[in-house]
C-alpha cells in the first residue's frame, strides 16, 4: 500500500491520521504488512519505522521480542 504524507507529516490509513515526521511532508511512503497488527513503513527501499494498525501509532523501532515473533531477527 502506498500513502502520501500530509503537509503536517502524518499518514492516513482507514480514516485515521498518524504522525510520522514533517521531514516526509508531501512524499509517498510504502506500507508493507508484516502481520495483521504491524506494517513496515518504507521510503523507497529504506525502512523508516513500523505502523501499529490497531492503535494507529508509528514506531521507529520494534521491541526485540516482537522482532523475533515477526521473524525479523538480525
Amino acid at each position: 500500500m502506498v500513502r502520501r504524507i500530509s503537509q503536517q507529516g502524518s499518514l492516513k490509513v482507514n480514516g485515521e491520521r498518524t504522525f510520522v515526521s514533517e521531514i516526509f511532508a508531501h512524499e509517498w511512503m510504502g506500507l508493507r504488512a508484516l502481520d495483521e497488527h504491524y506494517s513496515e513503513v518504507l521510503y523507497g527501499p529504506v525502512t523508516v519505522g513500523f505502523f501499529d494498525t490497531f492503535r494507529h501509532l508509528f514506531h521507529r523501532a520494534l521491541r526485540v521480542g516482537l522482532r523475533r515473533r515477526l521473524g525479523m531477527e538480525d
